[in-house]
């Protein structure tokens, strides 16, 4: 099937599963077409374009040039499962009757910023082949200087060279519009140019704006289906409900409906924390303080936590599509109780349940390890412990990111680990 653009010269094509597969776009004057066939990997988490053939040729259909781009894409050292980092793009102009070939016109290794966005490219000597800028929304700029640190809104001469910019999705330079698989994106308004499927939710206002992108907050969120799918439903739905339950008080609190405002997920931690005030000076090692505050830690937290599922839940949506996508199903939530003695690590049951599914928690850590005050997590085809709060601030040394941890933080006197979908340990 195929589908005309704004502009009338430039028409689009999908196959069956509704990708993305030919462009053919004409001159005003019918004397240059350039048709475009794009190779697709749908083994990502989102399909990717890893190839694309351009084929020039005149008003006699004779062949005038050809191109050959392709993009590598990578997991990188962590195990993720989402594929979506662009590492290389090279771009070749193949042989024809009017130009010798093949030549290397280009080849570029993109620099990712916050959710992907690229910052610009260097080539194998690392030398800066260009360099981007963006505005909250997407709107591309050419970097800026000392003089002019906001940077310029108009595009190079002869266009970008990266064809994956903002949030390090395909930038159409002959439509304007970024292309997020079911829907265009269009960054000068920072809005889709359909309307999602989905109506939304009554108890979620911003899901009731069909054509917002990333529910109007770009800095922390993406939207790379360019639609809620049953996999994105079930993934928000299920990390939404990262609620602890405290089992000693037998209650659970509500849930809220979307992701931004989840604070409920730690109430129960909150609970647990208050309960366990107390000395310690008789049953800990001497790493440990003999005096805790747990009512601070409490509120430290509550406090933390809402800003541990801001970071990571972008990557736990990603991961946990990937993963329904494969077969797995989330089967319970996990609150990890505090670790002050070393003690063999379990998951017990309480025989509560959010979602439908059963809420566990969890004793213990592995090697006699001590020090953690709490954390969250779920079982998708193992368990995930996705952040925790240990006593002390982060030891002078740490390597932040290494293995499968997003990001670390302080709350005075505490510390924070956030891990990536795959999870950390306890």
């Amino acid at each position: 099937t195929s589908a005309a653009a704004a502009a009338p010269a430039l028409t689009y094509g999908w196959d069956a599963s509704g990708q993305r597969v030919r462009k053919v776009l004409r001159s005003s004057d019918g004397s240059l077409t350039r048709t475009s066939h794009y190779l697709i990997d749908t083994a990502h988490a989102w399909p990717q374009v890893i190839a694309r053939r351009s084929t020039d040729t005149n008003s006699a259909g004779q062949t005038l040039s050809r191109q050959i781009t392709a993009w590598h894409w990578t997991t990188g050292a962590t195990a993720t499962p989402t594929g979506d980092s662009l590492v290389r793009q090279v771009r070749i102009d193949a042989a024809t009757a009017q130009s010798p070939g093949p030549v290397l016109q280009a080849d570029l290794l993109p620099l990712a910023g916050h959710l992907g966005t690229s910052l610009g490219a260097v080539d194998a000597a690392g030398q800066v082949q260009e360099a981007v800028a963006t505005d909250a929304f997407g709107q591309l700029r050419l970097a800026g200087s000392p003089a002019n640190p906001g940077g310029a809104t108009n595009a190079p001469a002869g266009g970008w060279q990266q064809s994956h910019l903002f949030a390090g999705e395909y930038w159409d330079q002959d439509s304007q519009l970024l292309y997020l698989r079911a829907r265009w994106y269009d960054p000068q308004i920072g809005r889709f140019i359909s309307a999602d499927p989905f109506e939304g939710r009554q108890r979620d206002p911003r899901s009731l704006n069909r054509y917002g992108y990333a529910h109007g907050d770009p800095v922390h969120g993406r939207d790379p289906s360019g639609r809620m799918s049953l996999a994105e439903t079930s993934a928000v739905s299920d990390i939404q409900g990262l609620m602890s339950v405290a089992s000693r008080v037998g209650t659970v609190l509500n849930i809220h409906s979307r992701v931004n405002s989840t604070i409920e997920p730690v109430m129960g931690i909150r609970q647990l924390l208050v309960m366990f005030e107390g000395d310690l000076t008789t049953s800990t090692p001497r790493s440990i303080p003999t005096r805790i505050d747990f009512s601070e830690a409490a509120e430290k937290f509550v406090r933390g936590a809402t800003k541990a599922i801001s970071i990571g839940k972008t990557d736990w949506v990603t991961g946990y599509v990937a993963d329904y996508g494969a077969g797995k199903r989330m089967s319970a939530y996990v609150i990890y109780l505090p670790v002050l003695v070393p003690q063999f690590p379990t998951l017990v049951s309480t025989g509560r349940s959010i979602n439908g599914k059963p809420v566990k928690v969890g004793l213990g850590a592995p090697g006699g390890k001590i020090g953690s005050l709490g954390g969250v997590g779920v079982v998708m085809g193992k368990e995930r412990q996705l952040f925790r709060m240990d006593i002390g601030l982060t030891p002078t040394g740490h390597i932040t990111g290494r293995g499968f941890e997003l990001d670390t933080f302080n709350e005075p006197p505490f510390s924070f680990h956030v891990y990536r979908w795959h999870g950390g340990p306890r």
